[in-house]
């Protein structure tokens, strides 16, 4: 046993009656070839003799020999407890190659507390996805944090992401998505992803071929709106697919992208990020609310600045005789995070924008061009916005403001829609939520329309704590830049 263990129940404490029905749910009709694996005298014996199941009493170290165990066995039971004398991943993958198609596992297990406790839930989920495993359940067994897991032998291996996988990936993309996504882009957001890298869960066929797959980067968050001021970590969620071919196998969790997310949960998640958040259309919208815990936080907040109807007119005399500048961006230097220190608790709860973050999110995407532009003053940045053109709309990507600085914010875009790259803008759209309230009313001021997105997008958010879809619509600034889509 792991040391630090929590203490397993009594031997002489037998199975409840909720412990008997979800074992039978998960056995054949007796009589069945049925494995028990327990270090120690154990009354959840007596239900398997009882039924008339042919029973072999094993210990751990029994099941990952290779002489002792016989193969075609309908459900090995495996006590983790004692199962612990050897690895997690171990003990799983040697109880499953007993198994036959379709046959149980099926692990009686004590929630771990704490890092001194040994493997978690979330390794026990890890382990037996990666082993070719679909899990069901867990069902709680009592009050006395006891649980029984069960999980079908199945054909399918949900793993982490392994070197040279994008090329599978790359793959699955193009055939999900009807377009290309290049490497370089692929190595961008993944890969290359300072602040956590390779947060990826991955479903492969018995043939070796890429079928699920579901993605997440990682991106500081600081959060400031109840004390204490703390910063947080979170993914933005992309890149869920699954090939056409298997979509029919299983419903909601049990399907194979269901499957691939609570792998990823596990994996990536669970004790490691305050929250998943995401962009979303109705689609991906149902699967997210109904099997993966979900939430629906808002509409995303689009905006649109018509300049063909009205040009922009804005007090320039008042900013010219403060001295403010408007000058592109070559490179986001110690300002920028010197801002974002000053600014922040007048947002509340937002992205980390400061200098690494900049850089990485804008300066080296592979697949966009960009054009970043500062409000400045004879000694400090005020403000900066991040713009790309498309045709005759530019689209404004991310922007943060001093508040003092925001009431400048119409002559700050007439300075970038002089630019002759942007000459020919005929409308400005954007996200932009009404918080912080002094952003809000500047933008109201410089004319921004609130119009419905036109991709029905709504933001969808998953926690890992304490923060929820109301803390969300209460106090996260956000723009089209939280996203992957600009």
């Amino acid at each position: 046993m792991t040391a630090g263990a929590p203490a397993p129940p009594a031997p002489g404490t037998p199975p409840g009656d909720e412990a008997i029905a979800a074992l039978r749910r998960a056995l054949p009709p007796a009589p069945a070839d049925v494995a028990v694996v327990t270090a120690r005298a154990d009354p959840w014996i007596e239900p398997f003799a009882r039924a008339g199941h042919r029973l072999q009493l094993l210990s751990p170290a029994d099941l990952a020999g290779d002489d002792v165990v016989a193969t075609g066995l309908a459900a090995v039971v495996l006590d983790r407890c004692g199962a612990a004398l050897l690895p997690l991943d171990e003990v799983v993958a040697a109880a499953r190659r007993r198994l036959a198609a379709g046959g149980w596992l099926v692990v009686r297990d004590r929630l771990a507390n704490g890092p001194a406790a040994g493997p978690s839930p979330s390794d026990l989920v890890v382990a037996l996805a990666g082993a070719g495993l679909a899990v069901q359940g867990p069902t709680a067994l009592g009050d006395g944090g006891e649980s029984l897991w069960l999980a079908r032998r199945d054909d399918y291996v949900v793993r982490a992401y392994r070197e040279a996988d994008e090329a599978a990936i790359l793959d699955l993309f193009r055939r999900s998505f009807h377009q290309e996504r290049s490497v370089e882009h692929w190595r961008w957001k993944y890969r290359d992803d300072p602040f956590g890298a390779l947060r990826i869960s991955t479903g492969w066929s018995p043939a070796g071929e890429l079928v699920s797959h579901y993605a997440g980067y990682a991106v500081p968050f600081w959060y400031g709106l109840d004390a204490p001021a703390r910063p947080l970590l979170a993914h933005q969620i992309g890149d869920t697919m699954t090939a056409p071919g298997v979509r029919h196998l299983g419903r909601g969790p049990s399907s194979l992208l269901g499957r691939t997310v609570r792998h990823f949960y596990a994996r990536h998640c669970a004790g490691g990020v305050a929250f998943n958040y995401g962009f979303n259309t109705a689609n991906i919208q149902k699967f997210s609310l109904r099997f993966v815990g979900a939430d629906r936080v808002e509409p995303v907040p689009y905006r649109a600045r018509d300049l063909a109807a009205a040009p922009l007119r804005g007090a320039g005399w008042r900013a010219r005789l403060r001295g403010w500048r408007v000058e592109p961006v070559v490179d986001f230097d110690p300002r920028f995070s010197a801002l974002f220190a000053a600014v922040r608790e007048s947002y509340g709860f937002l992205a980390a924008r400061d200098a690494p973050y900049l850089a990485w999110r804008y300066g080296r995407r592979p697949d966009l061009a960009y054009s970043t532009y500062a409000l400045v003053d004879r000694r400090r940045l005020l403000g900066w916005g991040v713009f790309r053109q498309d045709g005759e709309r530019l689209r404004w990507v991310d922007a943060l403001f001093a508040p003092p600085a925001a009431g400048g914010l119409a002559w700050f875009l007439g300075g970038v829609l002089a630019r002759p790259e942007h000459r020919p803008t005929r409308l400005v759209e954007a996200w932009f939520p009404s918080r912080p309230a002094f952003w809000n009313a500047a933008l109201e001021d410089a004319g921004f329309e609130r119009r419905p997105e036109p991709q029905g997008l709504d933001l969808m958010l998953v926690s890992f704590s304490e923060l929820s879809a109301a803390t969300l619509r209460a106090g996260l600034y956000y723009t089209m830049g939280d996203g992957d889509l600009a």
